[in-house]
């Protein structure tokens, strides 16, 4: 009996740490620089470089996942690449359920997401080159 009380007791409290875990991102939005690119132009341009954010919206149930493209002159471009199902793997692992075909051309492409210590953290692999590692911030305000 002893044992089955230690045992119950243990799941909940694991349970319960995931629960914390996952309202570490519901009704949160975060992102990462991951890119940046510039168009070469006939005459000098100051707006032709532009930084490439990747942004996550996190519902209870969906993820929006947003390209963000802030030109040199701080014009913003948003790409929405999706709306997505996510879950929260016991190994803190972020999976985000997306369409393959959708994501193919994008940063969401090979990425990989954790949750470590209330961080959101992602790995790009790419294909020729050694893997990427981002460090997501916290956005103050979620749309």
């Amino acid at each position: 009996m002893k044992l089955y009380y230690i045992t119950f007791l243990l799941l909940v409290t694991l349970s319960v740490k995931a629960q914390e875990s996952t309202n570490d991102l519901i009704n949160k939005s975060f992102s990462t620089k991951v890119g940046y690119m510039c168009q070469e132009t006939d005459t000098p341009n100051p707006c032709a470089g532009q930084q490439i954010y990747l942004e996550l919206k996190f519902k209870k149930e969906k993820v929006v996942i947003l390209e963000k493209y802030v030109s040199s002159c701080n014009k913003v471009n948003e790409t929405e690449i999706g709306q997505f199902k996510w879950s929260l793997l016991k190994n803190n692992e972020v999976k985000i359920y997306s369409d393959s075909e959708k994501i193919k051309y994008t940063y969401l492409k090979n990425l990989k997401l954790e949750l470590s210590n209330k961080v959101l953290v992602g790995e790009k692999i790419w294909e020729h080159t050694e893997p990427e590692k981002y460090v997501f911030i916290e956005n103050n305000t979620q749309d």
